[in-house]
C-alpha cells in the first residue's frame, strides 16, 4: 500500500475514533434559575445589547444569553451602594496590588448585603449530559474558549466562588479551569456554571459587562479515555 495512502487511512481512523469519543456524550444547555435578570435571544457576530445593526440575508444567528428589562432596575441601586462603599474603602488606602481581594473582604464584612447581591448578577447556566448508562463520567476539566468580547460603558461585579464559578478570560484564547469538586455521573448528569469578568478595573471596584463570544468544552475522563462534549458558539453579557 502507498505510504501516503497508508498515513491517509490512519488519520481517517483517528479522527473517527476522536468523534466517536466526543460524540457518546450528549450536552443540552440553556438559562438556569428565575429570568428576572437574563433572558436567551438570537444576535448576529455584529450585535450585542448595545449596538444592533441590520442582520444580513443568510447571516448566521448565534444563542444570546443578555440581560432582561429588569436588569438595570435591580442593578443600578445595587450599583449606587458599592460606589458609596467604595468611596469609605479608599479612604483605608488600600495595597493596589491586592485592590481586588481587599474589597472583596472589606464588603463582606461592612455590607454583606451587597456582597450576597453582586454574586446574584451573575448568570447562570445548566448543562445537562446524556451519556452510556454502563459507563461512569468523571469531570476533569472545563475549557473556555473566548472568541470575542466588546466591553460596554456601565457596571458589573467579579466574585470567584467555588469550582462551578467561571472568571472569563477577556482576552482571545483558550483557558482551562480544573474542578477541585470533579461532577461524577452514570448514564447523566448536569453542571451548573455562574459567568464572571476577568475585565477588572482597579480604580472602580468592578468589572464594567461586556458582551463574550465562547463555546465551551467539559472534559471528562470515562475507562481511562477522555471524552468530552462542547457547546456550540454562544454570546454571553458578563
Amino acid at each position: 500500500m502507498n505510504y501516503c495512502l497508508r498515513i491517509l487511512l490512519l488519520i481517517l481512523f483517528w479522527a473517527q475514533i476522536a468523534q466517536a469519543q466526543r460524540s457518546e456524550l450528549t450536552l443540552k444547555w440553556g438559562l438556569q434559575g428565575s429570568k428576572l435578570l437574563f433572558e436567551e435571544k438570537t444576535a448576529t457576530k455584529g450585535q450585542n445589547s448595545a449596538i444592533h445593526p441590520p442582520r444580513k440575508k443568510n447571516e448566521k444567528l448565534y444563542r444570546f444569553i443578555a440581560p432582561s428589562g429588569d436588569y438595570n432596575d435591580i442593578f443600578q441601586p445595587i450599583a449606587e451602594r458599592h460606589h458609596i462603599l467604595w468611596e469609605k474603602f479608599m479612604t483605608t488606602k488600600p495595597d493596589e496590588s491586592k485592590i481586588q481581594k481587599l474589597y472583596s473582604d472589606y464588603t463582606k464584612k461592612h455590607d454583606p448585603y451587597l456582597s450576597s447581591s453582586t454574586t446574584s448578577l451573575a448568570p447562570r447556566l445548566y448543562f445537562d449530559f446524556i451519556g452510556k448508562s454502563n459507563k461512569v463520567y468523571i469531570l476533569q476539566s472545563i475549557t473556555v474558549e473566548t472568541i470575542n468580547f466588546e466591553e460596554y460603558s456601565g457596571g458589573g461585579f467579579i466574585n470567584n466562588l467555588a469550582w462551578y464559578d467561571i472568571v472569563l478570560n477577556h482576552k482571545i484564547g483558550t483557558k482551562i479551569y480544573p474542578v477541585d469538586k470533579q461532577l461524577t455521573f452514570n448514564t447523566n448528569g448536569r453542571a451548573e456554571l455562574r459567568f464572571f469578568s476577568d475585565n477588572y478595573y482597579p480604580s472602580f471596584g468592578m468589572a464594567p459587562m461586556g458582551c463574550y463570544t465562547i463555546r465551551i468544552r467539559f472534559n471528562f475522563e470515562s475507562d481511562k479515555k477522555l471524552v468530552s462534549a462542547s457547546t456550540e458558539i454562544f454570546k454571553i453579557d458578563v
